[in-house]
This record gives C-alpha cells, sequence and structure tokens, in this order.
C-alpha cells in the first residue's frame, strides 16, 4: 500500500470512531488517554489482521478476482456507511471494558475494508501498522476534544465523510 492509500484508508475507518467520540465529549465525558491509546490499538490491530488474512488468501486467489473482490468490499462497506443514520449516544462514565467494547464495535468497519484493501495489495503493512494507531489515536483524541466543546447540535453528515472516502478508495483500487 502506498503511504496515501494507508492514510486515506485510516483516516476513513477513523471518522466513525471521530464521530463517536465527538458525541461522548458532547455528552460530557472525557475519554482518558489511557482509553484513548486502548481503542486506537484494538481498532489498528483488528486492521491489520484483515490485511495480513487478505494477503494471505491472495496466494490462492487469481489477482483479477481480488481486485474485483476489493473493489467489492471496499465500496460497500462505504455506501454502507454513507447511508447510516448517526446514532446519538447517551451520557456514561467510559469505563476500561467499554473502552475495549467501544474499540471493537468501531473495528467492525476496518475488518471488512482492511479484507478489502489488502486484497489488492503486496505489501505496506509495517506502514499500516505504524500509521493507523497513530491517526486512530489522533481522530479520537481531538473528537472528543472537540466533543466536550461543542454543543448537542454537532452536524450529522460527519459520518457519511468515511463512506465516501472508502468508495473512493474502492475505485482507485480498479486501477
Amino acid at each position: 500500500m502506498l503511504f496515501i492509500e494507508v492514510l486515506l484508508l485510516t483516516a476513513a475507518l477513523s471518522v466513525d470512531s471521530f464521530a463517536a467520540a465527538v458525541s461522548y465529549g458532547i455528552c460530557g465525558m472525557k475519554i482518558s488517554f489511557l482509553h484513548t491509546l486502548i481503542i486506537s490499538i484494538i481498532c489498528s490491530g483488528f486492521l491489520v489482521v484483515s490485511v495480513i488474512l487478505a494477503d494471505f488468501a491472495e496466494q490462492y486467489i487469481p489477482k483479477f478476482l481480488t481486485v474485483l473482490g476489493s473493489f467489492l468490499i471496499l465500496f460497500i462497506t462505504g455506501f454502507i456507511k454513507f447511508f447510516q443514520k448517526p446514532e446519538a449516544k447517551q451520557p456514561e462514565k467510559l469505563s476500561f471494558t467499554k473502552s475495549v467494547l467501544f474499540a471493537i464495535s468501531m473495528s467492525m468497519d476496518g475488518i471488512a475494508a482492511g479484507f478489502g484493501a489488502g486484497l489488492a495489495e503486496d505489501d505496506g503493512i509495517v506502514l499500516l501498522m505504524i500509521i493507523a494507531p497513530m491517526v486512530t489515536f489522533f481522530t479520537i483524541f481531538i473528537g472528543n476534544l472537540a466533543g466536550l466543546k461543542l454543543n448537542r447540535r454537532a452536524p450529522a453528515f460527519i459520518q457519511k465523510i468515511g463512506g465516501v472516502v472508502i468508495m473512493l478508495i474502492a475505485v482507485i483500487k480498479l486501477f
């Protein structure tokens, strides 16, 4: 994977985490530095593992099918994310257990998108392992800070941005 692809993929997948962190902040909840770190490691771990599994599967599948599969998985994931309705979060204290559950729920898109991205790529795992945790950490940390500053009328369109970017990555994979 090229640097820009890794950056776009991790940024797109971090939009949901960003939106969720903003909503927690809007509800007056601060996500601690440690919990932000835990969330970013778990989310990035799911993404990296799915790319590695895709690299393994690619050895047994013809290249044109892996490119087509990559496109379809990424495009469908992006399409679904684009049309998802934002969910309102209720105020609650973010414990360690809830941080882990938050990370796992934010990782579901990463599993599909990571597998889709990995099908069309031969390298970039190390780059992904470096960039993904940093981007995820940054988006959650900044999102929570922003949410603490915003009122309850945060824009709902923010989750749609991730879907558009993932669909864009899918189209790029065709070329």
